[in-house]
């Protein structure tokens, strides 16, 4: 099975790399350029369309508005222009993007509240907020699970279950997942004291969103949560309201310049991070077939180009934000099992997830990331 398994992963991989190699490399067609400029805070360069339409494109018949808190060319917000570039190309130009970044139109929150009320088209949606509680605590996971195993549970090639999970829910929400990110460790964010242990964290404030199982599990923890918005964090440690986050990816730090005012990080892993691309549902339902088809296609292809990417930066972000003053505490992984021998992440998921799941479905989360975890690790 373990070898079955990873022939299948390492086959995913290649096709994945051979398809966006042709993608970003030569931009699919003359018409296309392809600098190689990547993300500003990336050490390393990545080459990406810029997804001008071919000389004979027609005018663009759907001109969507897209929300990010994150700032434009970050190395969190780049997955989301590659997808805007290959939507706009392989839409031959008929769809185009205006790009809010930064939360010009307001932080998390009110964009997921615009993608269901339409007046957003294309945004990021957050599991980790209680807008449905059949998936709000799937975030907190019970152990380290690798990049591989991440992308078997939420890859929609893969047709995985944290994908249908998140897929079906939003539905019910009203909004269209497109496609997800996954496989980013959390670690914890503090501003005078590194942490190696759960001691550590005695008596320290930290910041968490609004989610009631990674509130609670950050209490396991032995730190003192406190529940605030994305876009007040910064302020937050600035002013020393809290003594930190636990929002500890080197992506998400440098993104949001928590160097600033943050002096530590580690690699904790308690948690795992992943996060859905979403549409207006309205929005996509409107598309005729085969720009739905332009939409799902760059949705698989920037899909795979992200189980390369954020791996690959990690280690040139965490040399950049030493660079920057940080101090990287790298732990074990038996300090790293000290923090999820206390979360207690099944129990967690039996106290705020199984009450609002189906059994079957609840019964099938378990055993596939028990699976992943045994054939991954």
């Amino acid at each position: 099975m373990f070898q079955t398994e990873n022939m299948k992963w390492l086959l995913g991989i290649v096709i994945g790399i051979t398809l966006m190699s042709l993608l970003l490399v030569t931009g699919c067609t003359g018409s296309t350029s392809a600098p190689t400029t990547g993300p500003a805070s990336t050490v390393t360069t990545t080459k990406t369309v810029t997804a001008t339409p071919p000389a004979q494109a027609a005018e663009a018949k759907f001109k969507w508005k897209f929300a990010s808190v994150y700032p434009e060319g970050s190395a969190t917000g780049y997955p989301l222009e590659v997808w805007m570039n290959l939507v706009e190309y392989y839409s031959k130009g008929q769809i185009k993007f205006e790009r809010f970044f930064g939360g010009a139109l307001g932080g998390q929150t009110a964009g997921v509240e615009g993608l269901k009320a339409n007046s957003i088209d294309f945004g990021w949606v957050w599991p980790w907020t209680d807008f449905n509680k059949k998936f709000a605590g799937l975030t907190v996971f019970g152990g380290p699970v690798s990049q591989e195993g991440m992308a078997r549970l939420s890859m929609p090639f893969y047709n995985g279950i944290l994908y249908r999970i998140q897929r079906d829910g939003w539905e019910e929400y009203g909004v269209k997942m497109t496609f997800m990110y996954t496989g980013i460790p959390y670690g914890i964010v503090t501003i005078d004291k590194p942490v190696r242990t759960p001691a550590d964290l005695k008596g320290l404030k930290l910041r968490v969103w609004g989610s009631d199982p990674a509130i609670e599990a950050v209490k396991r923890m032995g730190a003192v949560p406190a529940k605030l918005a994305f876009e007040e964090q910064y302020s937050a440690m600035k002013t020393k309201t809290v003594d930190g986050n636990v929002l500890g990816i080197p992506a998400e730090i440098m993104s949001n310049n928590f160097f600033e005012v943050a002096k530590h990080f580690n690699n904790a892993i308690w948690t795992v991070d992943y996060a859905g691309m979403a549409m207006s549902k309205k929005s996509y339902d409107s598309l005729p077939a085969e720009l739905k088809t332009a939409v799902d296609k760059a949705s698989i292809e920037t899909s795979m180009f992200i189980m390369g990417y954020w791996p690959g930066s990690e280690e040139g972000l965490i040399k950049e934000l030493e660079k920057k003053g940080m101090t990287y505490t790298k732990l074990t992984p038996a300090e790293q099992k000290a923090f999820t021998d206390l979360i207690k992440a099944e129990d967690i998921w039996e106290q705020f997830v199984k009450p609002n799941m189906d059994a079957g479905l609840y019964n099938e989360w378990k055993s596939e990331i028990t699976r992943l975890r045994n054939i991954y690790g």
